[in-house]
């Protein structure tokens, strides 16, 4: 082998060398960039699944506290109710009465349960 054969030949192997390296160092990239990717989705469905979750409890503790003042407006209600079966000078106003406070408690549900959803949203 002659010197000039020689140094054409070690500058031939570092060129394949350079471009090996290059190659590599391009999958290497790749790699991270897929293994980023993938990360970035787990992150993505595990914050929905937790905004989804939230979001359930909220329906769940606005309908218990729809259920408790359903409950607690039918025992004013029942409480508010005359005593005595017989009928009572005026027991035709406390029937007006007990209903007109009934539908007030009714409607007094219907805000809550609103206003419950609205906070929901707009958390």
């Amino acid at each position: 082998m002659t010197a000039g054969h020689a140094s054409s030949a070690t500058i031939q192997d570092d060129d394949d060398t350079q471009e090996k390296a290059n190659e590599a160092a391009t999958t290497a990239q790749c790699l991270e960039r897929e293994r980023q990717d993938a990360h970035d989705a787990a992150l993505a469905r595990a914050l929905q699944a937790e905004e989804e979750a939230a979001a359930k409890d909220r329906d769940v503790a606005a309908q218990r506290a729809s259920e408790a003042l359903a409950r607690a407006a039918k025992e004013r209600a029942a409480a508010a109710a005359p005593k005595s079966s017989g009928a009572a000078p005026g027991g035709a106003l406390a029937s007006t009465t007990s209903l007109r406070a009934t539908m007030l408690v009714h409607e007094t549900v219907a805000l809550l349960q609103l206003h419950a959803q609205d906070v929901a949203v707009n958390i």
